[in-house]
């Protein structure tokens, strides 16, 4: 049954011409990065907050629809007197209206508000991107320790995100950026926590700086030049004096 299973995923998704679909037959070597290896691979990361986007991320809610009373006699309250509940989504009729895109396969634009620039020199506070969301003849991989999502292509408002950007030659405006889609993976990955940063900064953030135009007191303290740890400058330290103290010794 396993192996029906990946037959039929294997067949729908070998009809699909999208590059994201190749990656399962055209090039059977292929194999997903982190995000680590694909920061360092990449021209220019940021890290933004979304500020338009028709997506808005699906909240469930539990919403009660009636509860149960004890007869007025009964002395013996059990616990099978509950308030019974059923899950609802949210019916926020903006919140429909701007789902709709996400869930007829479109792609769509948005505006992000750049947070900080982790790697890629001069990119201005506010970028417009184009051609984002899981569109027409696109297709999921998986395997047993990586998983895509029809969600991990979406970019959902007021969300923040890591992106892997490419630039227009010689601009440097809100439009002269497009998602780059490193390695053949969507170019953003949302971001729960900074603490999720720190890899990314380790191999990327060696000149990370703040957009033009961002005030002190907006700064993100993570958003500064990465220097490796104290323990690791330590140790170049001693191997230096180590050296000097061979060097002093051979000149003696």
């Amino acid at each position: 049954m396993f192996v029906l299973v990946l037959l039929i995923c294997f067949s729908c998704t070998y009809h699909c011409t999208d590059a994201f679909c190749e990656r399962l037959y055209k090039n059977p070597f292929w194999s997903p990065k982190t995000a680590k290896q694909r920061a360092s691979e990449a021209d220019i990361v940021i890290y933004g907050n979304v500020s338009e986007s028709p997506c808005v991320k699906p909240i469930f809610r539990y919403q009660p629809v009636g509860t149960v009373s004890p007869p007025s006699n009964s002395t013996n309250l059990t616990s099978s007197f509950q308030p019974t509940t059923t899950p609802s989504v949210n019916n926020n009729t903006e919140l429909r209206n701007n789902t709709n895109v996400c869930l007829s396969r479109r792609l769509y634009n948005v505006t992000l508000t750049v947070l900080c620039v982790i790697k890629g020199g001069t990119v201005p506070r506010e970028v417009h991107l184009t051609n984002l969301g899981f569109g027409p003849e696109m297709c999921t991989y998986f395997t047993y320790n990586y998983m895509e999502t029809i969600q991990s292509f979406h970019v959902y408002r007021g969300l923040t995100y890591v992106i892997f950007l490419g630039r227009d030659k010689g601009r440097s405006d809100r439009e002269g950026f497009w998602p780059h889609n490193v390695n053949l993976q969507f170019a953003a990955m949302e971001i729960t926590d900074e603490k999720f940063l720190k890899p990314i900064f380790e191999v990327a953030g060696g000149h990370a700086h703040s957009p033009p135009g961002m005030l002190a007191n907006e700064t993100l303290s993570i958003c500064t030049p990465y220097i490796a740890s104290a323990g690791t400058n330590h140790m170049k330290v001693l191997s230096l004096l180590f050296l000097l103290f061979l060097s002093g010794q051979t000149l003696m």
